[in-house]
C-alpha cells in the first residue's frame, strides 16, 4: 500500500485542514435563505415550543433542538445556527479517514475522504441550517459501525454501537432508514469477515437491529412524520419521482442515477473514474464471485430508493434528500479504483495513486467552480441594503411572505412594513390585501420579493400595474426589489 503510517497521518491532517477551510469560508457572510431562516426561527424558542411548531415541517425531529442548544450556548448569528452543519460536515471527513480501523485500506480511505472533501454538494449543505450534513455524518457513522461489526471477532460491543445508531438515524433524517434496512440485511448475510458465527446468531442480531430501528422509526413517526405526509404530494410536482404516464422507466433510472452520482460526488468531471470503478467492481462480483459488503449496501439502498420513487414515497436522483448516501457511494467508488490499481497496474502504482488523488482534487475544483456552493440561494441582504439607501420619508414597504423569515433573522423587520400573508394558489388575494393596507397618502411603494411561489411576483405586479407605475426594478439571485409610484388613475378608497 502506498498510504501507510506517517504518510497516511500527514495526508489525513492536510485533508482535514483543507476540509475545515473549505467549510468555514463565507459561513457568516452567505445570506440565509427561506428554509434556513425558518429553521433558525423555529429553533430560537423554548424546546417545547420548538417541537410543537416544527411537527409539520419537512425535517426530522432532532435538528431543531440541536440548533436551539447551540444558539443558547454560542449566540444566534449565522455562525451559531450553521455551526452544527459545518461541524458535522468536517466530522464526516474524519470518520471516512477512520475507516482504516474497520478493514478499509489506507488508499481507499484517502480517496473516499477526498471525494467528500471536494464535493460541492457537501460544501453547500455544510453552510445551510438544515439536517443534511448531519444525515451524512450519521450515514458515515452507520457504515463505520457496520464494518466494525463485520470485522470484529467479539460482536457484543460493535452490535451495541450499531443498534444505537440504527435507533438514532430516523430522528436525523427519514431517508436514512434505507441505508439502515440495507445494513440489517448485511448483518444477516455478512455477519463476520472471520466466519465464526452461526446462522442462529445472524438472525438473532438482525432481529435486534431491526427492533432498534423500528423503535426509533416509530418514535420519529409519532413525533413528526405523521404530521408531514402532506408534503409528499407537493414534492411529486417538483420531480425526482417516477410517473409512469410521462416517463420511460429505464430512462428514468439511468437519468436519475446519473444525476444522483454527479450530485453526491464531485460532478461530471469524476464520472470517468466512477465508470472504471463500477465496471471493475461488477467484474469482481459477476465473474470472480467476489462479493463486497459495501456493494451489497449500495445495491440494496439504491434499489429501495428507486422503488420508493416509483410508489411516490421518497424522491430519487440528484436531490438533497439523497445526500446521506454520499459516504457509501464514495467508499464504493474509492475501493473499486483502489482495487483496480492494485490488481491491474504492474508498475508505477505510487504514480497511479497520486494521479488518481490529483484527478479527484481537480474534479472537485471544477465542480465547486461550476456549482458555486458559496453563492447565496436568495440574496435578500443585497436587496435590503438597496432599500435602506434609497427609501425616503412617506414610502411604504411591502414584504412578500417568502422574504419575511430572513429579514426577521437578521433583525431587519420593521413594524411599519406591510407583511404579506401567504395565499398559495390564490394570487389575486395578495393584491387585495396589499391595497387594503396601503395608506391613501402613499405616493411610492417598495415591494421586496424572495422565495417566490411559482409566478406570484409577476401576478402581484400585474395586479398593481393599472394604478402604479414601475420606476425601478432590481433583481438579485432569488430576490427582487421594485419601486412603484402612484399614477393619476390610483384611487384606493
Amino acid at each position: 500500500m502506498f498510504f501507510k503510517q506517517k504518510n497516511f497521518l500527514l495526508l489525513s491532517i492536510v485533508i482535514i485542514i483543507v476540509s475545515v477551510l473549505l467549510r468555514i469560508y463565507q459561513v457568516g457572510d452567505r445570506c440565509l435563505w427561506f428554509d434556513e431562516a425558518k429553521t433558525a426561527d423555529f429553533s430560537s424558542i423554548s424546546i417545547e415550543d420548538t417541537l410543537d411548531k416544527t411537527r409539520s415541517r419537512s425535517s426530522a425531529p432532532i435538528i431543531h433542538p440541536i440548533i436551539l442548544y447551540f444558539t443558547q450556548q454560542i449566540g444566534d448569528g449565522p455562525w451559531a445556527v450553521r455551526f452544527i452543519s459545518v461541524f458535522a460536515s468536517i466530522c464526516v471527513i474524519v470518520v471516512m479517514l477512520m475507516m482504516v480501523r474497520v478493514g478499509i485500506s489506507h488508499t481507499t480511505a484517502i480517496i473516499a475522504a477526498l471525494l467528500l472533501a471536494m464535493s460541492a454538494s457537501q460544501l453547500r449543505y455544510a453552510l445551510e441550517v438544515r439536517e443534511y450534513s448531519l444525515s451524512v455524518l450519521c450515514s458515515a457513522m452507520l457504515l463505520y459501525a457496520y464494518l466494525n461489526y463485520v470485522n470484529s471477532k467479539r460482536k457484543n460491543g460493535p452490535l451495541i454501537l450499531l443498534c444505537s445508531l440504527l435507533f438514532v438515524a430516523p430522528f436525523v433524517q427519514y431517508g436514512l432508514v434505507f441505508i439502515c434496512f440495507a445494513i440489517i440485511i448485511g448483518v444477516c448475510l455478512f455477519p463476520s469477515a472471520l466466519g465464526e458465527e452461526t446462522g442462529h446468531s445472524k438472525i438473532q442480531h438482525s432481529i435486534i437491529a431491526a427492533v432498534m430501528l423500528g423503535i426509533g422509526g416509530g418514535l420519529s413517526y409519532i413525533l413528526t412524520l405523521r404530521y408531514q405526509l402532506y408534503i409528499v404530494g407537493m414534492q411529486i410536482e417538483r420531480g425526482h419521482y417516477y410517473i409512469y404516464t410521462e416517463q420511460n422507466f429505464l430512462k428514468f433510472i439511468i437519468k436519475s442515477t446519473y444525476n444522483f452520482v454527479i450530485f453526491v460526488l464531485p460532478g461530471q468531471a469524476i464520472i470517468g473514474l466512477v465508470v472504471v470503478s463500477i465496471v471493475y467492481s461488477a467484474n469482481k462480483l459477476f465473474v470472480h464471485r467476489s462479493f463486497d459488503p459495501l456493494i451489497l449496501l449500495g445495491l440494496v439502498s439504491i434499489s429501495m430508493l428507486i422503488i420508493s420513487s416509483v410508489v411516490h414515497v421518497y424522491p430519487y436522483g440528484g436531490i438533497r434528500q439523497c445526500l446521506f448516501l454520499a459516504p457509501l457511494v464514495s467508499l464504493i467508488v474509492a475501493k473499486g479504483l483502489d482495487d483496480f490499481i492494485q490488481n491491474t497496474v504492474e508498475s508505477s502504482r505510487r504514480l497511479s495513486i497520486l494521479a488518481l488523488s490529483l484527478s479527484v482534487i481537480i474534479a472537485g475544483g471544477i465542480d465547486i467552480n461550476h456549482r458555486k456552493p458559496y453563492r447565496s440561494q436568495e440574496e435578500l441582504l443585497k436587496i435590503y441594503n438597496h432599500l435602506s439607501q434609497s427609501i425616503v420619508s412617506g414610502d411604504q414597504v411591502y414584504i412578500y411572505c417568502g422574504a419575511r423569515a430572513a429579514l426577521k433573522f437578521y433583525g431587519l423587520d420593521d413594524k411599519n412594513y406591510i407583511y404579506g400573508s401567504c395565499f398559495r394558489k390564490k394570487s389575486e388575494k395578495y393584491v387585495m390585501e396589499l391595497q387594503h393596507k396601503l395608506k391613501e397618502e402613499t405616493q411610492r411603494l417598495w415591494l421586496i420579493f424572495s422565495h417566490i411561489y411559482k409566478n406570484e411576483e409577476e401576478l402581484i405586479l400585474a395586479g398593481l400595474s393599472n394604478k402604479w407605475d414601475e420606476l425601478e426594478k432590481i433583481k438579485r439571485r432569488g430576490a427582487t426589489i421594485c419601486l412603484l409610484k402612484k399614477n393619476k388613475n390610483n384611487n384606493i378608497r
